[in-house]
């Protein structure tokens, strides 16, 4: 009875040994992860757009209202960035004016750094356009945040 508990054992431990094993080598070759923390990320809540315009004859602002904020599921909101990731928004224009505007620069608030923009700036907006986009790229804060809002300010009344 003995001897068939010690084989009884040793045969336990070596189905152990056994599955172990296969466990670590499934883990090295990536097949099992191990659980852990997610990964940090920068959440960006909305976009608050600044525009500084002048007003048409009849008082109207020529892109309509000066200050506006992207949200929404539909927009893509609440956007999850890796830390110092490079990222895009669009900003769609009207030109409610009966004359032509320039869009002579765009920038951000910090912790968000404006890398460029297509078209470059300055960009002219025509009379009456209503699809004048505007793309923004973006670098995202190298650290990690959560509802954060993202300021972007165009200015259209000229240098200075």
């Amino acid at each position: 009875m003995k001897r068939l508990r010690r084989h009884f054992w040793t045969i336990l431990i070596a189905i152990g040994a056994a599955v172990l094993i296969v466990l670590l080598a499934l883990i090295a070759f990536g097949v099992l992860t191990l659980p852990g923390k997610a990964p940090p990320t920068v959440t960006i809540a909305r976009t608050q757009v600044q525009i500084v315009q002048g007003t048409t004859a009849s008082g109207q602002p020529w892109f309509g209202p000066s200050v506006f904020n992207i949200t929404g599921g539909a927009n893509g909101y609440p956007i999850s960035l890796s830390p110092g990731q490079n990222f895009s928004i669009w900003v769609i224009l009207q030109n409610f004016d009966t004359q032509s505007h320039t869009l002579y620069s765009a920038q951000s608030l910090t912790p968000f750094t404006l890398a460029k923009t297509i078209p470059t700036l300055p960009a002219t907006v025509t009379a009456g356009q209503d699809d004048a986009g505007l793309q923004l790229f973006l670098i995202a804060p190298s650290t990690p945040g959560s509802n954060l809002v993202l300021y972007v300010t165009i200015n259209a009344v000229g240098p200075g």
